[in-house]
């Protein structure tokens, strides 16, 4: 749960800093959710086999 934590205030953090940079916000949302299935998708194939 910690870790979990930890991770989500990192990526508000990041987020706060790309934005602030001047990113436009949905971009910023496709790249996170981009991220996040590239990250997910082998845990997916390997489990759900």
């Amino acid at each position: 749960m910690l870790l979990v934590q930890l991770f989500a205030t990192g990526m508000q953090l990041l987020s706060r800093v790309i934005l602030v940079q001047g990113t436009f916000i949905y971009a910023l949302n496709a790249y996170r959710n981009i991220v996040a299935a590239l990250c997910v998708a082998p845990f997916a194939l390997y489990f759900e086999r």
